[in-house]
């Protein structure tokens, strides 16, 4: 019954047609930049200044904090058109592997044809729509998966250096709220922080995650257990905490809270706004685009 659903909702409305790869080298080729990201506050405000200021004012940027919104995300589809750009790049600076929203943003643009659970739920039993578009459309890879969030997180980690030699890197991210992506998660945080250890020829380095979800005591006992992990990795040298999170928000107020109290060295800053994420954006739209 679930699948019939998805089969007959899917051709109410035509999806954005999806081009595998774009070669541009021509930089006065019209595009628009379709900018995927989370809550919106100050930090993508100044992100996207960085941005624009890289690009000129000729690269029209449009972005989408709700990734299930299709309403947000239709007008600014719509924007672009407007500007008459000939083609639209879609970068997505969601950092975990598996991410629902780039999941939901990926079918609304015609890039997947399987409706994910939560634009199903966000239709709220309506028949489900998708983006309309004239322009072609590409893919950037997302920052999870490209080496500027390494560049980012090492940047972190070097501030807070003094022996590397002596020195133990800890990524802290929070655990995903659905269980079965917890064993992607941590594998992937466990990826960046060799490449850390590596780049920054520290004595160690490792993936940690936080668990806030469930009622208090759930987090109290989940919040128990991590501080006990980072106390087993500082005894193999000095501790450097980095936050591993896109703005400033619940999940930074979380990392604090668990770390109180610990002989640790913690930049809680979050990833954005950074010169190498923008530069990143400016290089997904005038580099090779391809789909993941």
């Amino acid at each position: 019954m679930t699948a019939f659903f998805l089969l007959a909702f899917s051709l109410l409305a035509a999806p954005c047609p999806a081009i595998a790869i774009i070669r541009s080298t021509q930089l006065n080729i019209p595009l628009g930049i379709l900018l995927l990201g989370e809550d919106g506050g100050r930090e993508w405000a100044s992100l996207i200044a960085d941005t624009r200021q890289l690009l000129g004012p000729h690269i029209p940027i449009e972005f989408v904090a709700d990734a299930v919104d299709i309403r947000s995300m239709q007008d600014a589809v719509d924007r672009l058109h407007a500007a008459h750009v000939a083609k639209i790049v879609v970068v997505p600076t969601f950092i975990f592997p598996h991410d629902p929203a780039l999941e939901a943003a990926q079918y609304l643009l015609g890039r997947s044809s399987i409706a994910p659970v939560s634009v199903i739920n966000a239709a709220h039993g309506h028949a489900l729509r998708r983006v309309l578009c004239q322009a072609p459309i590409s893919w950037s890879h997302s920052l999870g998966s490209d080496a500027a969030l390494v560049q980012v997180l090492a940047s972190h980690a070097h501030v807070l250096s003094h022996n590397p030699t002596l020195e133990t890197v800890v990524l802290i991210a929070a655990a995903p709220s659905e269980r079965s992506l917890t064993a992607a998660r941590a594998a992937w945080l466990d990826t960046l922080a060799a490449q850390i250890k590596v780049q920054g020829h520290y004595q160690s380095a490792h993936g940690v995650l936080l668990d806030a979800n469930g009622d208090s005591s759930t987090r109290a006992k989940n919040f128990q257990i991590f501080r006990h992990l980072l106390q087993s990795e500082s005894r193999n040298g000095h501790a450097l905490v980095v936050a591993v999170a896109l703005e400033s928000g619940s999940d930074i107020r979380n990392f604090r809270h668990a770390l109180d109290g610990l002989f640790v060295a913690f930049n809680d800053k979050p990833l954005l706004p950074h010169p190498t994420v923008a530069a990143w954006i400016k290089k997904s739209a005038y580099g090779d685009y391809e789909h993941e």
